[in-house]
């Protein structure tokens, strides 16, 4: 924020509600560690740039709306940070890039802009991890649909498991590629075995 232009007085309220956002009992995975975690791969680029702190910002807001009974998440965290950012007096254009970069974030789209792939990568980074970071992952996506029944859950999840296999890649970028492509597509195999 503050390479943004923002004070931290400013800025205050917001963190607060972000961090009271990412704390909401539901939240087994989309929480302040998978936040984190995405800030992590963020610092471990070797890119910087102005769209780094925009990324970042986005970051924060990618999940802070989260219900797992609804599709728009994105969608309403995106307005969200766009009613945060503009109280806080951002240029248009910043809010409008973040907004795009957190929309990015439902995979559900080809990300247009590098910022956007970088972004969508970050946020599947989990996807190529150790198989037992990956299955703590695949079990706190469970816990955050405990409501659903079994059967029905493991149909929609074979689902998303596959949808991620057809595609060509993975991952948008080289770099996320060489590092995690072969463990991704070896973790979404396994747990779609075991479904």
């Amino acid at each position: 924020m503050a390479r943004l232009g923002v004070g931290s007085g400013s800025s205050e309220a917001i963190r607060e509600k972000l961090f009271f956002l990412h704390r909401e009992p539901v939240r087994h995975y989309h929480n302040l560690r998978h936040v984190e975690e995405c800030l992590m791969e963020l610092d471990a680029e070797s890119t910087g740039g102005l769209d780094r702190d925009e990324i970042a910002l986005a970051l924060w807001f990618h999940d802070a709306v989260y219900d797992p009974k609804v599709s728009d998440n994105e969608a309403a965290s995106a307005r969200l940070a766009s009613e945060s950012l503009t109280a806080l007096e951002l240029p248009g254009a910043t809010i409008e890039r973040v907004r795009r970069l957190i929309l990015a974030t439902d995979h559900r789209r080809m990300p247009e802009t590098d910022a956007e792939k970088r972004i969508a990568d970050i946020d599947l980074s989990i996807l190529g991890s150790s198989e037992v970071h990956y299955n703590r992952y695949a079990s706190a996506i469970r816990g955050e649909y405990r409501h659903v029944p079994e059967v029905t859950y493991r149909i929609g999840r074979r689902k998303v498991l596959r949808n991620f296999l057809e595609r060509p890649s993975i991952y948008h970028t080289h770099d996320f590629r060489a590092r995690f492509e072969n463990a991704a597509r070896r973790n979404l195999r396994a747990e779609l075995e075991r479904l």
